[in-house]
C-alpha cells in the first residue's frame, strides 16, 4: 500500500467533534503530559421570585482554571430570549465551589425558563454555539444553541 492510498483511507473516516475545552487546550501551546482539561459541574441553582427576581448559580470548577468567557443568563418565554451578564468571568474562578447572584430586572411579568451561556469570549465567534462551554451535567445541555439548561422557572411578578 502506497503512502496516498494510506492518507486517503484516513481522510475517509469520519472524526468526533471535540468538547470546546479540549479544543482550547489542544491549540494552545504547552510541554509535557496534557493537564487534565478544566471542566464546569453545575451544582446547584435558586431563583427567589418577585418583582426584581434573584438567580443564584453555585458551580464547581475542576481539572484547573476555565479560558476567559462571560458568564449569561439567558431567560426564554414565549419563544424570546432576554440576555443578562452575571458580574464575573470564567477564567476568574479557581478550582472548587463558587456562587453568584444576579438580580432580574426589566422583565414583564411572567414566568421564564432559564439558561446559563458560557460563549466564546472572542466578540466574533461568540454566536457560535459549537464553542460555548458545555457543564458536565448531563441532561442540561442544548448543542443547538449552546446552552446550559438550569432547569429552574424565574417568576417575575
Amino acid at each position: 500500500m502506497t503512502l496516498l492510498a494510506s492518507l486517503a483511507g484516513l481522510a475517509a473516516r469520519p472524526v468526533a467533534p471535540l468538547e470546546p475545552s479540549v479544543v482550547e487546550y489542544r491549540t494552545a501551546s504547552h510541554s509535557g503530559p496534557p493537564p487534565l482539561v478544566p471542566r464546569l459541574v453545575l451544582v446547584g441553582s435558586r431563583v427567589t421570585p418577585g418583582r426584581h427576581p434573584v438567580v443564584a448559580l453555585t458551580w464547581r470548577t475542576e481539572g484547573g482554571r476555565l479560558a476567559a468567557r462571560p458568564v449569561l443568563l439567558v431567560l426564554e418565554r414565549h419563544g424570546r430570549r432576554r440576555t443578562l451578564a452575571f458580574r464575573t468571568d470564567a477564567a476568574s474562578w479557581a478550582g472548587g465551589t463558587t456562587t453568584a447572584t444576579l438580580t432580574v430586572r426589566g422583565l414583564r411579568p411572567g414566568a421564564y425558563r432559564a439558561y446559563l451561556s458560557l460563549p466564546y469570549a472572542d466578540r466574533r465567534s461568540r454566536r457560535d454555539p459549537a464553542l460555548a462551554l458545555r457543564a458536565a451535567n448531563s441532561g442540561t445541555w442544548d448543542a443547538k444553541d449552546g446552552l446550559n439548561a438550569l432547569h429552574q422557572t424565574v417568576l417575575v411578578t
